[in-house]
């Protein structure tokens, strides 16, 4: 629809609306202004506020003057422990996406209603770490006349408390503050809730609290709007003198100009000084600042000029008078304030701020600018110097360097003490596609003399989304009409409105908060940010599929404002089926604001998702120190296709209801619908030529997609369309029979503006995502339609055309579908998995089996991630196990580990008990229990005392003994204790261990089978009738004998060796000292299952060093 009938339309309807609010008394001076509309636009927005939170809100209508629903009032539940008490002490949230600390100023926690508006930031720097801040606050509106909230930070602010309200019941937003530094004491000067004044507030303990409001704008004709504050602070006549400049929309009509010279206790002259009138077009946004020599500066918005301009008029004499106006700038917006027709569509203005260089004087004028009255750019921020006391003003500096027609819009500023630099600061739109969403961004300037030299652009917040027409007491189109920022010489600081968050009041949006953070000159390091991401190779349609060999070219951008030096980065991905080929890779180095690309090989095997959301995360590091970058690809037929045909509308039979203009009817679906792979039962049909399957939006004025103001939607014809002519409406029908029923839906509509008509069908399928759009006659040939679709609020969508004449005619059949997943063509590489070889491995002791650690398979790339059955460290039983691994690419390979019953060898020497850890000792006798029975059990039998324990070391206990003999320098060893001896003083201990002469037998009884090793016999010199013998018994009874003929050993008294190991593995015979063993056994005895060793000697002797290995199950 034509933009300029619909505001004539909106003309004639509120100038109709006279008296629109409730009754109140006539001599409120707020009334008339809120009764007119006119009067009522020129307002600035916290006056706005302030009569709707006063008088209600006003009827509010479209473009075309339809009513719409009023702004609903919520009140949340409180949450447990949470009340609406102010003061808590905020703590500095730290987020991945801030790249300074944003701290939050007010408290969120008493924001347990609709009424959850903070904005429009004033700050001002306290003694030392303090700090003060301002904001409108429509929370403070609960139960009192209050439309402002303050907080104060004590240690720089890294935290700050959110005290609650002022001091009685009449401030109403418009924050200003302002510090007298010789003095200390605080300005705060605000809106008047029901007065006609403005008031001043002061503070002597930098904001903890504050005295009552006095009056800055004594003798005013009318409400006062829009003020503003400055203290002298320099040196000499004029310092401590507070100015304040403010709007009369009184019979006065103007902005008018106050002073106090006693500390702020009272403001004159009776009335003001009129520094600009309001007749006969408006002017707004004064402002008012101190010149190194004490004078003072008034500046405003001036629309009494055509186009409009920044004005100024300077006092020489402290404010007692002023000289002529004088042109900052001409503006090009021709909008009430300036106005910049943002996109987001909440209200704007084109005021100045203005900063003066404390050592040089030079005066310093930000503003933002669109590129033209309407379309463009909506908005730049430039600035201007003068240095000659304003009379003359430089060209102006484009502040903003992101070279995009996204608006930037309210800048901020602040000069250091020392004259050497300044800061601005201002929302930006640069990164949001759609030029809504906002950023906080800044940048610094170097001064010398009247050289301003900046340096990059930098983002100093996390993107959040605009937040308006949500507060029942706030104007509908309100979000801010400024912030404030302070300097010292060593940092500057700045506010700002910020939305990030979500509120506690209707979790389903964000809320108006206020953050801070502050930067020093160079401004903050370098840091990057994700710009752009595209994907090549493949099948080349710039898509993400299965089989696929692609591309990604990851471009960052240095948003910080130093260079960004020896950029590595890593990606990766958890997403099944995708993989980082070469995932490392290097940036060029990235001087601040510009930016670098980097090619990394991804590659999707066969079973990959078609469809699926692949998630990356870019790990990098650089000279500003490391970041995670995360970001999400849609992959395969993520957009509808359109293919254009030709086809005749199916005519609708049943007229769903839908008559008139901007009307909404929800209908139920014969059938489930696929829309973007979501399954839909009902949906909205719009007159306005679209249907909606979430919302009911009956908005008439299109835009193209994709746009936050429709979800979900299919827009045939999104145009300014009636249905209430003689045989309009929406009609449908279904055709078919299931599975493959088609639903018909018809529109036959005219033009709101516009003779002719346009008469168009959408097809809807079951069981298919696919949908058709039919045409008849259109007559206005889509030349302000919008054609296409879009998935929720945007995140994916297709266009057709968009305010495109002839785009479609008569006849014209749209068909949109899902393209799904072709075949990407291949992998970038083919996948290689190598195993192990086969492992053979032992039994751990006693498990009848063993845990095996096995080497990990070898693959090339792309094969991605490996998984082995069983997998290593499992334990695996005895015998052969096959273990398989597979890729997720598909190949496979396999080897077996085969775990052997295996053998453990020990040897009894002894020294201890079979437990290895109990020490033995001489003349300690043997038997089973308690010594032995572990491994072993040991008895005995024949004309002898029983086993006992030997010492046999020379020069030990036993060597003036009887049986020298033994000593044979083997440690403790095992004899049969002679019966000739048998004193025991301490039980259990020979006093005299000696071995029996008789000799007898040691018997060994083996707990599990044993394959036994060796034997060390000692002392075996019988004579040739008392042989000895060694035999081995295994589990069958079978057995092994070792033949022991005298002399075997020798004796040690005959300087012979006196012993010798006997190899019980062989059969073969064994040569002694004097005589040679030989062995015998059954048939097939079982060497590796014995059960039994028996030791006969003959006569004197001993054993020692018993070795055997036994089975590991």
């Amino acid at each position: 629809m034509n933009s300029t009938n619909r505001r004539l339309q909106l003309a004639v309807t509120l100038l109709t609306l006279l008296h629109f609010a409730p009754s109140t008394t006539a001599q409120d001076p707020h009334w008339d202004a809120y009764n007119d509309p006119v009067q009522f636009e020129k307002l600035s927005s916290a006056t706005q506020n302030l009569l709707i939170a006063k008088f209600g809100q006003p009827p509010r209508f479209d473009e075309k003057g339809n009513p719409l629903p009023p702004i609903p009032a919520v009140t949340a539940p409180p949450r447990p422990g949470k009340g609406l008490k102010r003061g808590s002490l905020q703590p500095r949230p730290r987020g991945p996406l801030d790249v300074l600390g944003n701290v939050l100023v007010n408290d969120p926690k008493a924001d347990l209603t609709a009424q959850d508006t903070q904005s429009e930031t004033a700050l001002v720097l306290g003694a030392g770490s303090n700090l003060i801040a301002g904001f409108n606050d429509s929370g403070s509106f609960i139960g009192a006349n209050h439309f402002t909230g303050w907080a104060y930070s004590s240690d720089g602010g890294q935290s700050w408390i959110d005290p609650g309200v002022l001091p009685g019941s009449d401030d109403a937003g418009d924050p200003v503050l302002a510090r007298d530094n010789t003095t200390g004491r605080t300005y705060f000067a605000c809106l008047s809730f029901a007065g006609v004044g403005i008031n001043i507030f002061r503070s002597d303990n930098d904001g903890v609290t504050w005295m009552p409001a006095v009056n800055g704008a004594p003798g005013s004709s009318g409400f006062q709007d829009k003020e503003w504050i400055a203290v002298d602070n320099f040196p000499g006549p004029g310092n401590g003198n507070v100015y304040h400049v403010s709007r009369d929309f009184g019979s006065g009509n103007g902005i008018f100009f106050y002073r106090s010279t006693n500390q702020g206790s009272t403001f004159g002259p009776l009335g003001g000084i009129l520094i600009a009138s309001g007749s006969p077009s408006n002017v707004q946004g004064a402002y008012v600042v101190v010149g190194t020599n004490h004078d003072v500066y008034a500046f405003w918005y001036d629309s009494n000029f055509a186009p409009a301009q920044i004005r100024m008029r300077k006092s020489i004499d402290q404010g007692l008078t002023f000289g002529a106006p004088l042109t900052v700038t001409t503006l090009t917006s021709t909008a009430v304030n300036g106005n910049l027709s943002l996109v987001a569509g909440f209200r704007s203005n084109s005021f100045a701020q203005v900063v003066v260089n404390p050592v040089s004087g030079n005066l310093y004028a930000a503003y933002n600018n669109p590129a033209a009255p309407s379309g463009g750019d909506r908005g730049n921020i430039f600035l201007r110097q003068s240095t000659d006391g304003g009379a003359n003003w430089s060209a102006p500096i484009l502040i903003n360097d992101d070279g995009t027609a996204r608006a930037q819009y309210f800048p901020a500023l602040a000069c250091r003490p020392d004259g050497t630099g300044l800061a601005v600061c201002w929302y930006d739109n640069r990164s949001h596609a759609a030029d809504i969403n906002m950023e906080r961004w800044g940048v610094t300037a170097t001064i010398s003399g009247s050289t301003l030299t900046f340096g990059p652009n930098f983002r100093i917040t996390a993107q959040f989304p605009p937040v308006f027409g949500v507060d029942p007491v706030v104007n509908s189109v309100y979000m801010g009409d400024y912030d404030m920022m302070a300097a010292d010489n060593t940092s500057y600081y700045t506010t700002w409105g910020d939305n990030r968050d979500d509120s506690l009041a209707v979790p389903s949006r964000k809320n108006a908060n206020v953050r801070f953070t502050s930067f020093g000159q160079s401004g903050p390091g370098a840091f990057l940010d994700l710009d752009s991401v595209v994907v090549t190779g493949g099948n080349g349609n710039g898509r993400i599929e299965f089989n696929e060999c692609n591309e990604l070219v990851v471009t960052l951008r240095n948003n910080g404002a130093e260079a960004a030096n020896s950029i590595a980065s890593i990606l990766s991905t958890l997403t099944p089926g995708v993989t980082i080929v070469d995932p490392a890779q290097a940036y060029p180095d990235l001087p601040a604001g510009e930016a670098g690309s980097a090619t990394f090989e991804v590659s999707t095997s066969p079973a990959f998702a078609c469809g699926a959301t692949i998630h990356f995360t870019l790990s990098v590091s650089h000279s500003g120190g490391p970041q995670v970058l995360e970001f999400d690809l849609t992959t395969g037929g993520a957009e509808y296709v359109i293919t254009a045909g030709v086809d005749s509308i199916v005519a609708g039979v049943t007229d769903i209801g839908n008559h008139g203009d901007d009307v909404t009817t929800t209908i139920a679906l014969p059938f489930p619908v696929t829309f973007y792979n979501a399954s839909f039962s009902s949906a909205t049909f719009s007159s306005n030529g679209n249907v909606q399957f979430t919302g009911a939006s009956a908005s008439f004025s299109n835009v193209c997609f994709p746009t936050t103001f429709l979800s979900n939607v299919i827009a045939p014809q999104w145009d300014d369309l009636r249905t209430d002519a003689a045989g309009s409406g929406i009609f449908i029908r279904t055709t078919g029979v299931t599975p493959n029923r088609v639903f018909h839906a018809e529109w036959r509509t005219t033009y709101f503006s516009f003779p002719g008509t346009a008469n168009f069908e959408l097809r809807l399928h079951e069981g298919s995502s696919s949908f058709e759009i039919v045409y008849g006659v259109v007559t206005q040939n889509s030349a302000g339609a919008t054609i296409g679709c879009q998935k929720d609020t945007g995140s994916s969508f297709t266009s057709h055309s968009c305010d495109t004449a002839g785009s479609v005619s008569f006849g014209t059949m749209l068909s949109f579908a899902l393209p799904g997943c072709p075949d990407g063509g291949g992998e970038c590489i083919t996948c290689e998995i190598v195993c192990p070889g086969d492992i053979l491995q032992d039994s751990d002791p006693d498990q009848c089996g063993a845990i095996v650690d096995y080497p990990t398979p070898t693959t090339t790339a792309g094969c991605g991630i490996v998984t082995c059955t069983p997998p290593s460290g499992s334990f695996f039983p005895l015998g052969t196990t096959t273990v398989f691994c597979s890729t997720e690419a598909g190949p496979t390979c396999s080897f077996d580990v085969t775990v052997d019953e295996g053998q453990v060898c020990v040897v009894l020497d002894f020294q201890s008990e079979d437990d290895f850890a109990t020490a033995l000792f001489n003349g300690q006798t043997i038997s089973t229990p308690p010594e032995f029975g572990n491994l072993v059990a040991i008895g005995s039998s024949g004309p002898n005392a029983g086993a006992a324990i030997f010492d046999s070391t020379p020069g030990g206990p036993n060597d003036p003994s009887q049986d020298r003999d033994l000593l044979v320098g083997s440690g403790l060893v095992l004899m049969l204790q002679t019966t000739d001896n048998t004193t025991q003083t301490v039980p259990g201990t020979f006093d005299r261990p000696n071995d029996e002469e008789d000799g007898g037998t040691l018997s060994f009884s083996f707990a599990t089978p044993a394959l036994l090793q060796s034997l060390d016999l000692i002392d075996i010199d019988t004579g040739a009738d008392e042989s000895s013998s060694v035999i081995l018994t295994d589990a069958l009874g079978r057995t092994r004998i070792y033949s022991i003929p005298a002399g075997w050993t020798g004796d040690l008294l005959l300087g012979q060796p006196g012993i010798l190991t006997l190899d019980l593995t062989t059969l073969a015979t064994q040569p002694g000292f004097a005589s040679t063993a030989t062995a015998s056994q059954d048939p097939s005895f079982d060497a590796e299952h014995v059960m039994t060793l028996e030791v006969h000697l003959g006569s004197s002797g001993a054993v020692d060093n018993l070795a055997w290995c036994r089975s590991g199950c």
